[in-house]
């Protein structure tokens, strides 16, 4: 279902009444950072990939990052850290034993439930208004994002994943990345974090990232807001800084369900999210033959 289709359904009120402002509205946020993939990833068309030193920082003005283990860092501003504060919230249902061999492809509610799952695992909160998008082939990524209403009652961040085959793409450390680090594990793993700012009408709009490289090919993006990316640049900002810091995406990306086949618990459990949409398939999701994205 492309966003017309999306419109003419919520602006459809024989069935309802009245006007679902909320759908137009989620699908409108997911428009946006759809978009934004989509620019990323034509920017990222003329990159080498980057398999170099253990750290790699950006040039700037150094700062301390306690979610940084002590590494210098790089770029403006001290994003805090998140701290889990105790919330009434469920906590998430425990993972079955989850069976390498009980697994299935790769679909955007699948990898949005796991997505779910990491972050319930990392924080306090509730999460919902769920979408998604899945490549048409076995071996194309899939992305899935959800709202995060942290504990700490300061606003609603957008967190979202990418989970690609088949890469060797390292994510670099250029001008729009700040704060970035770049390190290599013993068995090869490459992670990157950083952040990317957009100035905005009464702020900043924050995106921070973690991007690891895993040695089978597998690339994982996960990614928390300060608020809404929304089309033709613009935000709408809903709390000074992400939910989430460093050390929580870095383990939402180390989780070891992600890869070209996901289990089959998580793809069974996307089914039941709601609401949930789908991005416009029409817009096809970059796979390793056309050029990465995040």
């Amino acid at each position: 279902m492309n966003i017309t289709d999306h419109l003419r359904q919520a602006t459809d009120t024989t069935a309802t009444g009245s006007l679902d402002l909320e759908h137009v509205a989620r699908v409108a946020r997911a428009q946006g950072l759809r978009a934004r993939r989509r620019r990323r990833a034509v920017a990222v068309l003329g990159s080498a990939a980057l398999v170099g030193a253990v750290v790699v920082g950006s040039v700037g003005l150094l700062g301390q990052d306690p979610d940084r283990d002590g590494l210098p860092v790089a770029g403006s501003g001290t994003p805090t850290a998140s701290t889990p504060t105790p919330s009434t919230s469920t906590a998430p249902a425990p993972v079955p034993s989850l069976d390498p061999s009980d697994t299935g492809r790769l679909t955007g509610r699948g990898v949005t439930a796991g997505l779910r799952h990491a972050v319930q695992e990392v924080a306090q909160g509730r999460a919902g208004a769920f979408a998604g998008q899945g490549g048409a082939r076995p071996d194309d990524e899939a992305y899935g994002q959800l709202d995060w209403t942290d504990a700490d009652g300061l606003g609603v961040s957008v967190v979202g994943v990418n989970v690609q085959p088949g890469m060797d793409y390292v994510s670099s450390c250029g001008a729009t990345e700040l704060r970035c680090t770049r390190t290599r594990s013993a068995d090869g793993r490459i992670l990157t974090t950083y952040e990317e700012h957009t100035a905005v009408a009464g702020g900043v709009g924050i995106r921070r990232v973690a991007d690891l490289l895993r040695p089978d090919g597998v690339r994982v993006v996960v990614s928390a807001t300060n608020g809404y990316d929304l089309p033709a640049n613009r935000w709408d900002v809903t709390r000074a800084q992400p939910p989430l810091g460093y050390a929580q995406l870095t383990e939402i990306v180390q989780q070891p369900w992600w890869g070209a086949q996901l289990p089959t618990y998580f793809l069974e459990q996307g089914e039941q999210l709601a609401p949930y949409d789908d991005l416009d398939p029409s817009i096809a999701v970059a796979t390793p033959e056309t050029s990465p994205s995040s």
